[in-house]
Formats: structure tokens, C-alpha cells, sequence
């Protein structure tokens, strides 16, 4: 087991110029953040933790990304729009599998997380000015007028807020120490991000835990891409999770399981022990290798329990089982700020 004593600041994830891209999903062949107007299909499919297919939820379409809305009634994804070869958010039906076009204009948009409470969405949206700097941008979930929430001339992304709304996790690029995780206070007067693990290297897909005290987050600071939590606010010292390598941390609803993706693409669930300022990580465990479409962008999500979950798998991905089609790049690749 491994311990920690308490909270410390914030995270980081790995950047290009059109996105994070951390850990073992750095470059898909031929589909990565950098060639994102790629058109290869994909679409949502449910599955049980042992990699049983359970519900196909739409069709196949340019779906990339992944974000559960907290009812689980709809998710939000980032679908390509050709006339423009930028990227807009949409919402599918979780029960119709029908998309409806949340956002429409010329400003590419990558990754979009919802609010605890599921009344609005936060998405990137790049400024255009050629400088790879992006707004964050709120919205009504159920529509209405949208509003820029930070804006300064970084690339960001945004990737989770913690559970009372206060405070949400983004991704930005730092000419010094690469790519920097920051956290931006949602409430009082000052909202100026706030570092949290600004050190030389690549961090990546910050998770707030449910009770908003820890954040997962992967970090290639050993010189492979693993999973760490670390205590929030800070500060603590960080515990290694995974083994062997893994990106895109989740945390299951009542915060006793975290997950994360291996090198393989198996999907692993890590039994948490939380108790005040401590957390002991057990030993990871494999549940069943997934078919992501593209490195960089999150393709799973958790229902409540952690008894099911959901993949973006690609149209043509028969089953679950170990497959050798696709060429990863295990290398994490620098930053071009």
C-alpha cells in the first residue's frame, strides 16, 4: 500500500497545440490531436466491467471525447464539422442516441466538462488570432446565451471541476516547466488561476475526487506516464496509483475505486482508502482492454456504481479483446507553445 498525509495544489496535463495528450495515447497512428480533421468513425457503446457489450447508443459518426452528464441522461462529445474542418460540442441522447448540436461557430472546441449539478457545460474554444490560445467557455446545458469564464492569451482545456462547483481544473501550456495543470476559483472576488504541481515535466487529465479533496492526475516526472492523487488544496505529498504506466484517471461516484487506462488499453479499477488526510491506493486491476478512436481526448466514462462503462470505440472494433490494429506511441511529446 502507499500513503499520503494530506492536500496539495494543483495539476497539469500533457499539451500540444490542439490539445492534451498524455501518457500511452500520444499519437494513434494517423489520427492524433494534430490531425484532427481525420474522419474515422466511432460511436458510444456500453459495456459491463468485463468487457461485455450491453447498449449501443448511436451511430457511428466523427465523435471524439466523452463526458457523462451527473444524471447520465445525455454526454457531451466533439464532433467534426467539414464545411468549417473545426470542431464543435454536441449532446447525444443517452436513451435515443439522438446528437443535437450544442455549439455552432467557427472557434475549434476540443473537450467540455459539465457542472456538478449539470446546469451548464464548460468548453475550450480557440480565439483564431493563430497563437493556440483558448477561451473557457460556460453554457446553459439546456441552451441559452454562453459566456467566456476565463480568458487570457494561453491555450487551455478545461477538465473537471470539483464536486461543490467552487473550483475547476484546466490545462494550459508553461514555456518553463511544459504543461501546467491550474485551478480556477469559481466563487468570491478574485478568480485568477491558481498553479497546483507547477514542476518541470508533462501532467495530465487532472480528476477532482468526489469529495473534492484529492486530485488523480497522470505525471512523467518518473519517466514513464503514471497515476498519482494528491491532496487538494495542498499541502501533501502525491501517491502513485498505477503500475506500469496509465492516462485518463475517473473516479467512481462514492470515490473508493479509481480508474485509469494501461499501456494496453485496459481499462484498470484501483480500490481508495480515504480517510481524512490519508489514502491508501490497493492494487490495480485489470477489467478489459477498449478500442479508443484517437490518443488525447478522454473515450470512457463511469456510470455511478462503476458497474458499467461507457466507450467511444471506433464503428468497425468487432469486440474487447486484446487487438494489435492499431499503433500507439507510448512517448509523450513535448509542447510547441
Amino acid at each position: 500500500m502507499r500513503r499520503s498525509t494530506a492536500a496539495a495544489g494543483l495539476l497539469v496535463v500533457a499539451v500540444l497545440a490542439f490539445g492534451p495528450r498524455g501518457g500511452p495515447f500520444g499519437a494513434v497512428k494517423g489520427v492524433g490531436l494534430q490531425a484532427q480533421a481525420v474522419e474515422v468513425a466511432s460511436h458510444l457503446i456500453w459495456f459491463d466491467r468485463a468487457g461485455k457489450r450491453l447498449t449501443i447508443v448511436d451511430s457511428p459518426a466523427n465523435e471524439r471525447g466523452l463526458e457523462l452528464a451527473p444524471d447520465a441522461k445525455r454526454a457531451t462529445v466533439s464532433m467534426l464539422t467539414s464545411s468549417r474542418r473545426t470542431r464543435d460540442i454536441w449532446m447525444v441522447d443517452m436513451t435515443s442516441g439522438t446528437r443535437t448540436r450544442f455549439t455552432d461557430d467557427t472557434g475549434d472546441k476540443l473537450f467540455s466538462i459539465w457542472s456538478p449539478d449539470g446546469s451548464r457545460v464548460v468548453f475550450d474554444r480557440d480565439l483564431g488570432n493563430g497563437t493556440g490560445a483558448r477561451d473557457l467557455v460556460q453554457k446553459p446545458a439546456n441552451g441559452g446565451a454562453e459566456s467566456v469564464l476565463y480568458s487570457d492569451q494561453r491555450p487551455k482545456w478545461p477538465l473537471s471541476f470539483s464536486s461543490d462547483g467552487r473550483f475547476l481544473a484546466f490545462v494550459t501550456v508553461n514555456p518553463r516547466t511544459g504543461q501546467d495543470v491550474e485551478v480556477l476559483p469559481l466563487t468570491g472576488t478574485e478568480r485568477k488561476p491558481i498553479p497546483f504541481q507547477a514542476v518541470p515535466g508533462i501532467k495530465s487529465y487532472p480528476r477532482f475526487s468526489p469529495d473534492g479533496r484529492w486530485v488523480a492526475f497522470g505525471s512523467d516526472e518518473a519517466g514513464g506516464n503514471e497515476i498519482y492523487v494528491a491532496p487538494f488544496p495542498g499541502p501533501g505529498r502525491k501517491v502513485q496509483v498505477s503500475a506500469g504506466g496509465g492516462s485518463w484517471p475517473r473516479w467512481r461516484r462514492d470515490g473508493k475505486e479509481l480508474f485509469y487506462v494501461a499501456g494496453d488499453l485496459t481499462i484498470m479499477a484501483v480500490p481508495i482508502n480515504a480517510q481524512g488526510s490519508m489514502l491508501e491506493a490497493g492494487q490495480p486491476k485489470p477489467l478489459f482492454q477498449i478500442e479508443p478512436v484517437v490518443g488525447g481526448f478522454y473515450s470512457y466514462d463511469l456510470s455511478a456504481d462503476g458497474q458499467r462503462v461507457l466507450v467511444n470505440t471506433i464503428a468497425s472494433a468487432p469486440t474487447s479483446s486484446p487487438r494489435s490494429t492499431i499503433a500507439l506511441n507510448w512517448l509523450l511529446e513535448r509542447p510547441r507553445p
